[in-house]
């Protein structure tokens, strides 16, 4: 009985965050759709990867016909963050069964981690993780399903604009999130003119993983300097 009321009361939580993942479910659906990926396909990737930012770049890596190596490297750096949430998470989990900690490692995604890591002490179980891992797994790939739906019957013209919208999001996001850090504005147009000058001597999707490298080191030694600059 309060293994249920944990599930319920983790769906309950998630709830207002699925409103975001909704639409971004659908665009992907889309972007997959106009990308060649069958609507089988497209649901499929949801179902099995469960991670935004990664299916929207592998697509994308996919259409410039980039190679599955650089694919599959690119996709495993920019997931790596999924090392400290789970590490994290099975901490906190740490006194539950080997079952429950192992479903709660595969509902992992950037949002249910928000979710759990801001939860109260007594909230964050197996059962708990579950009602909101699941509810994401259910929105994310049921979303997908649907904008393959639309893009299959809209104009092409409405479902490119759509596609072009959430790109548009995301940059927005970045500018929110950097604003008013020097040391953020300059890593991110680092990175930016090495993926740029990569792509000149390099396939897209080495290009890419460089500048990730090269973007990371460099926004780490610009945040050291920062750090001792205020020490």
């Amino acid at each position: 009985m309060e293994q249920m009321k944990q599930i319920k009361k983790g769906v309950v939580r998630v709830l207002p965050i699925c409103l975001g993942v909704f639409p971004t479910g659908i665009t992907f659906g889309i972007v997959a759709m106009q990308a060649g990926l069958s609507v089988l396909e497209a649901t499929a990737m949801s179902f099995f990867v469960v991670a935004g930012a990664s299916q929207f770049m592998a697509v994308n890596l996919l259409v410039q016909a980039a190679s599955l190596p650089s694919i599959w490297i690119t996709i495993f750096l920019v997931n790596l963050r999924h090392l400290i949430m789970s590490t994290y998470v099975m901490n906190a989990l740490k006194e539950e069964s080997f079952g429950k900690r192992f479903l709660a490692s595969l509902l992992i995604v950037d949002e249910s981690f928000a979710v759990f890591s801001i939860a109260e002490k007594k909230d964050q179980n197996g059962a708990f993780m579950t009602g909101v891992g699941i509810t994401l797994f259910l929105t994310w790939v049921g979303s997908t399903f649907l904008g393959c739906i639309a893009a299959s019957i809209m104009p092409p013209i409405l479902s490119k604009s759509l596609s072009i919208v959430f790109y548009a999001a995301f940059i927005r996001i970045l500018i929110t999130s950097i604003n008013g850090r020097k040391s953020l504005w300059a890593t991110a147009i680092f990175a930016m003119v090495c993926n740029q000058v990569g792509q000149l001597f390099l396939p897209q999707g080495v290009s890419i993983m460089i500048a990730m490298l090269a973007g990371a080191a460099f926004g780490t030694y610009l945040t050291e300097k920062e750090d001792e600059n205020h020490a």
